[in-house]
């Protein structure tokens, strides 16, 4: 095997280096875009946060002022923010039922149970539905939570 002459491998050394360089910088880069990007959806996350505990608020103050179709609007901005929101569905259905619509009041207390099963709450709620539709044997057992 022939050996390169010295001014070819300090070449060929020379490039490797270079190329490991822009390695090292390029994973940095990568490094720093994912960093930025985590910052980023946390931000994000915080902002939703924001939106939910404000529409909440707004759904809480118009169910206190009896104006029901407005706090319906209110938790259904929140539920299609959080699509898990237990208390978002909970306070609905209480509006629901304070509009006599039982059906959508049943609904979203159902839902409220199923995202939160310790929810006491969304368990009265619930109660109160099944009450209101006349199925009070059920609504027993909903309110002890079963």
């Amino acid at each position: 095997m022939e050996s390169q002459p010295e001014p070819g491998r300090k070449a060929t050394q020379a490039a490797e280096k270079r190329a490991e360089e822009a390695e090292r910088q390029d994973a940095q880069e990568a490094s720093e875009k994912q960093k930025a990007a985590e910052v980023e959806r946390q931000a994000a996350q915080e902002r939703l946060r924001a939106q939910v505990t404000e529409f909440i608020a707004k759904g809480e103050a118009y169910f206190k002022n009896h104006d029901y179709d407005r706090a319906i609007a209110a938790c259904t901005d929140v539920i299609s923010l959080d699509p898990q929101n237990a208390r978002a569905y909970a306070l609905r259905s209480w509006a629901h039922q304070l509009n006599k619509n039982q059906a959508k009041s049943l609904k979203d207390a159902q839902k409220a149970v199923a995202l939160a099963p310790n929810f006491a709450l969304g368990h009265a709620i619930l109660a109160g539905a099944h009450a209101h539709t006349g199925e009070y044997d059920i609504a027993m057992r909903s309110k002890q939570g079963h």
